[in-house]
């Protein structure tokens, strides 16, 4: 029943309909890809500056913030597997940051 209500429920923008089921798929393939590019860039960001810690620390900081933003978003508005994926992620970065830590003392 409920996948049929969010089939049939339409909305209709500037002469474009589009169903509740399309705007939960869009949103969630976004939010796919955003994370996906997000995690290719940090490998790439690495590989190139990986010798100069204080850059990388900076670079961590920021997307652990970015993270701790996007989990406390899911607490609101997500259910459990993408709250649980930036969780994950967020302690990834945590774990970065004491590392680097570690490595420049």
């Amino acid at each position: 029943i409920a996948t049929s209500e969010l089939n049939n429920y339409k909305r209709d923008f500037m002469g474009v309909s589009r169903s509740t089921a399309d705007f939960l798929n869009g949103f969630s393939l976004l939010l796919f890809f955003s994370t996906l590019y997000l995690g290719i860039q940090n490998l790439i960001v690495l590989k190139h500056n990986s010798q100069n810690l204080k850059f990388m620390k900076v670079y961590i900081l920021l997307n652990a913030l970015f993270f701790f933003i996007a989990v406390i978003l899911s607490i609101f508005y997500f259910i459990y597997p993408p709250l649980i994926l930036f969780v994950l992620i967020f302690l990834m970065y945590l774990i970065s940051l004491l590392l680097i830590r570690k490595k420049n003392t």
